[in-house]
C-alpha cells in the first residue's frame, strides 16, 4: 500500500473496513471524489473545531491528496499541531509533506484503499495514521487524542458510508 510507504512507523492508528456490494469502479469514484466535509454533521463538528482559527484568521483544516494508484488508493494528508485550539495547520507544498518532521508538531495520512473481496464486493479499508515529533508534542497529543480518537472513528464510519452510498446509486 501506498500509506506503508509514506508511513511505515505511526504513534496512532485508526482502521476500518467495509465490504460494499458495488461495482468497483463506483467505489473508487466515490472513495476518490470524497472529502472530509462532504458530510453535514461532520462539517458541523469541524466548523465547532476550527472556530478559533477561524478568529486568528489562519488556514482552515483540509487534506490535499499526496499519492494515488488510480482505482486501488488514494492517500491525503495534514501537518501541524493539531491538538492547538488555533493555527492548527501548517501550509506545506504537498510534495514536502513526506520529509516534513518538524518538532512540535504532527504530521497524518488518510487512507482509502480497495480490494476485490470476491462475490461482486469490494472491501474499502480507511486508515489513518499520525506520527509526533518531540516529547512535548507527544504529551499534547495523547491528551487531545483521548477525546477526539472516537469522533475521528464515527466521522471515518459515516464516511464509508456515505461511499457506499454513492457507489450503489
Amino acid at each position: 500500500m501506498l500509506l506503508d510507504d509514506l508511513m511505515p512507523i505511526y504513534d496512532y492508528r485508526i482502521r476500518q473496513e467495509r465490504l460494499i456490494a458495488a461495482p468497483r469502479t463506483r467505489v473508487w469514484q466515490a472513495a476518490r471524489a470524497i472529502t472530509i466535509r462532504t458530510l453535514p454533521e461532520v462539517r458541523l463538528l469541524l466548523w465547532i473545531r476550527e472556530i478559533f482559527s477561524r478568529l486568528s484568521g489562519l488556514p482552515l483544516e483540509h487534506f490535499p491528496v499526496v499519492a494515488e494508484n488510480s482505482g486501488t488508493e488514494v492517500v491525503r494528508a495534514i501537518c501541524g499541531r493539531l491538538w492547538a485550539w488555533r493555527g492548527n495547520i501548517e501550509d506545506v507544498a504537498v510534495q514536502e509533506i513526506p520529509a516534513f518532521e518538524r518538532d512540535g508538531f504532527a504530521k497524518s495520512y488518510w487512507n482509502f484503499h480497495l480490494a476485490d473481496a470476491g462475490h461482486g464486493q469490494v472491501r474499502l479499508t480507511s486508515e489513518t495514521r499520525v506520527r509526533i515529533y518531540g516529547q512535548s508534542a507527544q504529551r499534547k497529543f495523547r491528551l487531545y487524542w483521548f477525546f477526539v480518537a472516537p469522533f475521528a472513528a464515527w466521522i471515518r464510519k459515516r464516511i464509508a458510508r456515505a461511499i457506499e452510498r454513492d457507489a450503489l446509486r
